[in-house]
């Protein structure tokens, strides 16, 4: 038997794939930074379809996204996230 089945047929027609060995095919580290994903101690290591919290959320946050950016600010105030640069800090510049 194939690991993949197709799926129901949703109401607008379109058709994919299900992988149903779910649990042995999931990424077990960031596709960005290579963190473990979803370790109970590591806060941003949620995994976010394949790649951290930590990546994604400064990813969103430098996009301008205003919930990660807040969620990120808060996180840099605990301390999680010691080498971030918030996006709305203007740097210094080398005159």
């Amino acid at each position: 038997m194939s690991q993949y089945a197709l799926a129901p047929e949703p109401p607008n027609g379109l058709v994919f794939e299900i992988n149903l060995e779910v649990g042995s095919k999931m990424a077990s580290a960031c596709g960005i930074c290579g963190r473990k994903l979803d370790q109970k101690d590591d806060p941003l290591s949620l995994d976010c379809g394949g790649d951290c919290w930590g990546c994604v959320g400064e990813i969103e946050a430098d996009m301008g996204d205003e919930r990660s950016l807040t969620k990120v600010r808060e996180e840099f105030d605990k301390g999680l996230r010691p080498g971030w640069v918030d996006p709305g800090t203007e740097l210094p510049t080398s005159d």
